[in-house]
């Protein structure tokens, strides 16, 4: 699971060489199972809030969290691939992929279906008009609510 939610943008098929998307295809049919882990785009040199404010590189998001990959997390749509989806990323300076992972394993078929509610979710959150409201200070509400409704699905 990838933060989807605060961009859900979505590259073209082709943007991905056949090569790379049969390899990616053919991953299916090796798995049994796998753990849920929602990836995160985060900085290596993170002092939030208050990098928002003091820091150069500070770009914000739709949610107003510090933009740290060129595109945010891409989308590649594979819908022969587990999750639908591959995801492609361009790090800036100090970005990086972050999660809280677990290593409760999840049959294929049963990951997939969860996969795919949360992919619901992303785009609703996504589509919101979150990013104008502003709750104490804090903007990207629905963005920020999926992202932690997928942090607990993924602990179970």
């Amino acid at each position: 699971m990838f933060e989807l939610e605060v961009d859900d943008a979505a590259l073209p098929a082709d943007s991905l060489p056949a090569d790379a998307k049969a390899a990616f295809s053919r991953s299916r049919s090796n798995l049994t199972a796998f753990s849920l882990t929602p990836w995160k785009e985060h900085c290596t040199e993170c002092a939030m809030p208050a990098c928002y404010s003091t820091c150069d590189l500070y770009s914000p998001r739709r949610d107003g969290k510090c933009r740290r990959f060129t595109h945010g997390i891409e989308m590649i749509p594979l819908p022969d691939h587990p999750q639908g989806y591959i995801a492609k990323v361009t790090f800036k300076r100090w970005g990086q992929l972050m999660a809280y992972a677990n290593a409760r394993l999840i049959p294929v078929d049963q990951a997939v279906a969860i996969e795919r509610r949360v992919r619901r979710v992303d785009s609703i959150a996504a589509s919101w008009p979150g990013s104008s409201i502003s709750v104490a200070g804090r903007r990207g509400i629905p963005v920020r609510m999926a992202g932690r409704w997928k942090q607990r699905v993924s602990e179970g």
